[in-house]
């Protein structure tokens, strides 16, 4: 039935043209080897994206593929995997939670973000997420672009996430957040002490939201909350363009959290002295003794500010011991703080009764390079100035310009393990240490108390019905190649375990929808609830200048009853010109109703774009003849802007 007499070869786009054009390229493409009535009735167009997940690459590819049947995943159990996350109150008064959160499939940092601020009823950009490492020390802070479960090397079905809050007092300030001026009415400052009563107490409604599916798109961002914080702010690129940018990352990751560049980010580390085995305590020996935490600071602030900032920040630990936090500021910050280098000594420390030694964290001496402070390569992180005339940006001047010619942003946390490999040691992080006297040690650790509260989902939940609506958001999820099943990536020349996003652009006018109930050899026995008329997949189809209805009608089935491997196949199909009902066995035809249509025997469904008769003239497109889609290829972008005029339709 194909008109095409000899296929020419065609090669696919790997270009980052604008969807709109590739599409129809490649579409185009496909008409210079098939053209048949079958083609126009029965075959539509998939968009396929992937992600290649080499962070040296960092490649973003998008095809547009053509499909005669569109396969819709169902199961039969829903599997889950917990991500462990700890929220860290930035009042240090206020308990850390942990919330265990059970996922079924893969999603985004962003959803991740906006399913935590349904939950807590906090701004989605109000907290850093934080990876730890290995052993279990500060990683890395997780940007919003990527996926929940990105790690190819996780053999565990567990993720542990740190979320720590921002100032609040700062991040809900109209002047001082962009973010946050957005959405002024809806998120407003409370009272976080009472959060994890709200939580216990509103166990019913936790459930239901996180149920919830928040729609993404393929950067990662949802539109039912907060797709435009990250995504559409002016002057931030596209996923497609960071796609094609160096590995090294720059300021403004998630846009710097709505602040401006004259805030900076500094995570602050806590220590003591090591008392271990009996050691008399030196500084040159200090352990962690809990989870960092991060403030955010402005770079003409005078580090004397700074030193009575995070003074404040630990009022609570003074309490606890009793100290008044006036008498203490008074008596020992309050006088000059011995911040000389000669003295930065435990024997010291002790003698002058400092609670703790805020010291700047120096990463150069695992390099074997000198301290850009005092110049010492066996430096152990000199003490940060504590003056009312120097500046934390003039402190940040002594440290090495950046590749880009830029003083230091603390972007460094941002790159992943392999990125470091790559890095020249000069984009560093400015970052901070307390090293508290032992007799502290105590109060300290405590604030590692935490309060559970456990959504009490189940980890796998028996399905034994869904709706085929159900089925298409699966179909668009985000999924992780495996083995035997990789992609080569054109960029890198690897092939590569990319994670892959599919998602429908173009429909057919006959749509033909496949259940997928055979798996690791066994059936699926689902019920599928799916519309014998107005099956409306308009918030499927991510695309429509045609302006075609996205609205179908069922007009057959064909049903699988059995296993495996003994099975039989039998079908039903509708009169159009009755429209009445037959079931079709081997040799036996007999009328059904409609209302015995829908059953979980269901295994191929067969769909009409809804008054196709008034869209399309069969009899004309039987007559339809050979069309040399070559010149139309090279014209793709005239042809797009005429259809734009026709009907209005921007290109986006």
């Amino acid at each position: 039935m194909n008109r095409v007499v000899n296929k020419p070869q065609v090669e696919k786009d790997e270009s980052k043209k604008n969807d709109e054009v590739k599409s129809l390229k490649q579409w185009y493409g496909f008409l210079l080897r098939n053209q048949s009535i079958l083609v126009d009735l029965l075959y539509g167009q998939f968009k396929s994206i992937l992600y290649c997940p080499d962070e040296k690459c960092q490649n973003v590819s998008t095809t547009f593929d053509p499909f005669l049947s569109i396969s819709l995943p169902l199961t039969n159990t829903e599997e889950y995997y917990e991500v462990n996350c700890y929220f860290i109150f930035y009042d240090i008064k206020i308990s850390p939670i942990q919330l265990t959160l059970p996922y079924r499939y893969e999603c985004s940092i962003m959803t991740f973000r906006n399913k935590i601020s349904k939950i807590l009823d906090i701004h989605p950009f109000s907290f850093f997420i934080i990876k730890l490492g290995a052993d279990a020390n500060f990683d890395q802070i997780i940007s919003s672009t990527g996926l929940l479960r990105s790690n190819n090397h996780e053999n565990v079905n567990q993720k542990y996430l740190f979320l720590f809050q921002i100032n609040p007092a700062l991040f809900y300030n109209e002047t001082e957040n962009k973010f946050y001026s957005r959405d002024k009415e809806k998120f407003k400052i409370k009272d976080f002490s009472k959060t994890f009563e709200y939580l216990e107490s509103n166990v019913e409604r936790n459930i239901r939201l996180f149920k919830e599916d928040f729609e993404e798109d393929e950067s990662g961002a949802s539109e039912e909350t907060t797709q435009s914080y990250y995504s559409k702010i002016p002057g931030n690129s596209s996923k497609y363009e960071k796609s094609q940018e160096k590995a090294l990352l720059k300021i403004n990751i998630d846009d710097n959290h709505g602040f401006s560049n004259e805030y900076l980010k500094i995570v602050i580390f806590l220590f003591t002295y090591s008392t271990k085995d009996n050691r008399i305590p030196d500084v040159r020996v200090r352990e962690r003794i809990i989870f960092p935490r991060i403030m955010y600071f402005k770079k003409n602030l005078t580090t004397e500010t700074i030193h009575r900032t995070i003074f404040e920040y630990f009022e609570k630990i003074f309490n606890t011991r009793g100290e008044k936090v006036s008498e203490l500021w008074k008596n020992l910050f309050g006088k000059k703080i011995d911040t000389n280098y000669a003295n930065d000594n435990y024997e010291f420390h002790s003698k002058k009764r400092y609670p703790y030694r805020l010291r700047v964290r120096n990463i150069y001496r695992r390099m074997n390079k000198p301290c850009v402070l005092c110049q010492q390569v066996e430096c152990y992180g000199c003490l940060l100035p504590c003056s009312n005339k120097i500046k934390l940006k003039d402190i940040l001047k002594a440290f090495p310009l950046n590749s880009e010619n830029q003083e230091i942003d603390n972007t460094y946390f941002y790159l992943s393990e392999t990125q470091r490999e790559l890095h020249d040691n000069h984009n560093v992080d400015f970052s901070l240490e307390l090293t508290w006297l032992p007799e502290y040690k105590e109060e300290v650790y405590k604030l590692n108390n935490k309060l559970d509260h456990d959504f009490k989902l189940q980890k796998s939940e028996k399905i034994t019905s869904i709706s085929i609506y159900d089925c298409f958001k699966k179909f668009v999820k985000f999924e992780k190649l495996e083995d035997m099943n990789e992609w080569f990536c054109t960029q890198c020349k690897t092939h590569q375990k990319a994670t892959k996003k599919m998602e429908i652009y173009k429909l057919p006018h006959i749509l033909i929808i496949h259940l997928k109930r055979f798996k690791d050899f066994q059936k699926v026995e689902t019920f599928v609830d799916y519309p014998i008329i107005d099956l409306d997949l308009k918030h499927v189809v991510i695309s429509n200048y045609e302006k075609l209805s996205m609205e179908y009608d069922l007009f057959g089935v064909a049903n699988h009853v059995g296993n495996t491997s003994l099975g039989h196949y039998y079908s039903y199909a509708k009169n159009p010109f009755t429209g009445l009902w037959y079931k079709y066995d081997d040799s036996l035809v007999t009328m059904i109703s409609q209302n015995d249509i829908v059953t979980e025997n269901a295994y191929v469904l067969f769909y009409r774009r809804k008054n196709l008769e008034n869209i399309i003239d069969l009899q004309e497109i039987y007559r339809n003849k050979f069309i040399n889609y070559s010149e139309m290829i090279e014209n793709v972008e005239a042809t797009i802007k005429a259809l734009n005029e026709l009907n209005n339709f921007e290109i986006i």
